[in-house]
């Protein structure tokens, strides 16, 4: 099939009085789609045919939709019909219906004739179906900017539900959009009752403040999170949602105080924290401010530790050597990246060097 007028035979087979000459066109419409081919013309037809009462037909017609739709085609005229659907006695038929609407939602068409039957498919025994519907919900209300929605939809009871709109918030931030009015809520699920939510709240608000994003509301309760969660994953990526925001803001000098925090494991989880984003950073400027900030940390805190060799200070040499390490080799990968020298990049020439001096003298104090 290569043309429109074979699509044009195929969606008047759709409305035959034979159901295997109606399956037989759903089939093909959705091989067609298979092969790239724009198949925009049918998808009304197609949206009709998931009402069909022959199984197969509504089979082929889903995965026809659901095709289309990941191929970029316009599937608004089918979602009244995607919407009935979810409430389809076949388990495949009411996925493909959910997953579809997902990704029209993504992609910013209107599924609003479908939110009802959205809502109701939050309670699908099935999981999968449950969390389509919560992608497809958080991408509409966040298209329609209905932000008392995506909250409701993140203190919802069922935790398969409440885990997927976390992974779209974090997505829609990445995707260069604004979530404000749900950064407070986020930092409120860093103490929810589900540790696997928690860890969702702590590794969305970490990509939504590395993706430059204002996080100001929740940094009370991410600070908290470092404390409280003592062993637990998302003191990790709280310590890098900080560490992020602080970058944003230019405040070099509370990544320094985190740095002195008196809980030793928040300590620690700070330091591995710019440890690994100074190995992913792509500016060779922000790691010369996380440099800078290190080194004035290390400095500041010598400069208050009594004369002698001891336990903390050599262990607190090998952590800033290994900081500044990082920094160093990062440095040196983006100018090879970039056809440079190290000091081609870098204000100062000597910089490079004092990098290693800091190191040298780090390891030899006390």
């Amino acid at each position: 099939m290569d043309n429109e007028k074979e699509i044009q035979e195929l969606i008047k087979q759709l409305s035959d009085p034979n159901e295997n000459v109606r399956w037989n066109a759903a089939r093909e419409l959705r091989y067609a789609a298979e092969e790239g081919q724009d198949v925009t013309s049918a998808i009304p037809a197609l949206g009709i045919a998931l009402g069909d009462k022959n199984n197969k037909v509504r089979y082929h017609a889903a995965l026809a939709l659901t095709t289309a739709d990941s191929n970029g085609n316009d599937i608004t005229p089918a979602v009244p019909a995607l919407g009935n659907a979810l409430n389809d006695g076949n388990e495949t038929l009411r996925g493909c219906a959910a997953e579809v609407l997902a990704t029209a939602a993504l992609r910013e068409q209107d599924i609003t004739s479908a939110i009802p039957a959205l809502g109701n498919a939050l309670n699908d025994e099935n999981r999968d179906i449950r969390q389509y519907a919560a992608r497809a919900l958080t991408y509409h209300y966040v298209n329609k900017r209905e932000w008392n929605k995506v909250e409701e939809l993140l203190k919802h009871e069922n935790a398969n539900v409440r885990n997927p709109v976390t992974w779209m918030l974090a997505d829609v931030a990445r995707r260069g959009r604004d979530i404000p009015p749900v950064i407070p809520a986020l930092g409120n699920k860093l103490t929810d009752k589900n540790f696997n939510f928690r860890i969702e709240a702590a590794e969305t608000l970490r990509d939504v403040a590395e993706s430059g994003r204002d996080i100001t509301p929740a940094v009370p309760a991410l600070i908290s999170a470092l404390i409280d969660m003592g062993g637990a994953v998302c003191g990790d990526d709280a310590a890098k949602a900080l560490i992020f925001y602080c970058m944003n803001k230019g405040e070099w000098k509370k990544i320094g105080e985190l740095l002195e925090h008196k809980n030793e494991d928040v300590k620690f989880r700070v330091a591995r924290a710019i440890f690994e984003i100074a190995k992913k950073c792509e500016s060779i400027e922000t790691l010369d401010m996380i440099q800078k900030t290190v080194e004035d940390n290390y400095r500041e805190w010598l400069r208050k530790q009594p004369q002698g060799i001891s336990k903390e200070k050599i262990e607190r040499q090998i952590e800033t050597s290994q900081l500044l390490m990082a920094i160093a080799e990062r440095k040196a990968e983006l100018s090879k990246k970039d056809g440079l020298q190290l000091g081609d990049t870098i204000k100062k020439p000597k910089d490079g060097k004092k990098i290693y001096q800091s190191i040298r003298r780090v390891t030899a104090n006390g």
